[in-house]
């Protein structure tokens, strides 16, 4: 199965004036490599019963922006926090991602020693999309992930600044193919 988050930048907008308009707080202002447009977590062809662990999965995060990764940067990361028993009473709980215990973490960190982002599941390739826009994708298996259906939130960090999408409370949740017909 497949789940996508997006974020409409003009309900964004209406929530920042909302905030405004009230007196409140904003919306902490994050840099455009670190503003997710959207996340993704999707199996791919073929789905074989027999050979659930070794499923191709991709882990996509698009942001509004080019991530720049080389001598010199400090550390920089991308992907997705899950939440392994959809209990937030374990795992990790802050406020930054309330409403998940966060057990695991799958990421692309960037590596500036070789200019280029590495992480621990599998290949990760980084595209230039529409409008200055970047695609960052972690292509895995199965096998990698730390479980069967999970919920999760994509997230962005560089140093102490850390973006999320969906925002909270929300989360998305993922399963695979056959999990998710049952």
């Amino acid at each position: 199965m497949s789940t996508i988050v997006t974020r409409a930048p003009a309900l964004l907008l209406l929530a920042l004036l909302g905030a405004a308009a009230a007196g409140g707080s904003t919306l902490a202002q994050v840099p455009s490599h670190l503003d997710i447009l959207s996340a993704a977590i999707e199996e791919l062809p073929p789905i074989d019963p027999a050979s659930v662990p070794g499923r191709s999965v991709t882990l996509r995060l698009e942001v509004n922006g080019t991530p720049v990764c080389g001598p010199g940067t400090g550390f920089l990361a991308y992907g997705v926090l899950i939440d392994t028993d959809s209990d937030p009473a374990t795992g990790v709980s802050l406020p930054a991602f309330a409403g998940l215990g966060v057990e695991a973490r799958v990421s692309a960190t960037c590596d500036p020693a070789a200019s280029v982002f590495v992480s621990p599941v599998g290949a990760v390739s980084l595209a230039p999309g529409s409008a200055g826009t970047t695609a960052i994708t972690i292509r895995t298996t199965v096998a990698q992930l730390p479980a069967l259906d999970f919920r999760w939130i994509a997230f962005a960090q560089e140093g102490s600044t850390f973006s999320r999408l969906p925002q909270a409370p929300a989360y998305s949740a993922w399963t695979t193919h056959e999990k998710g017909v049952h």
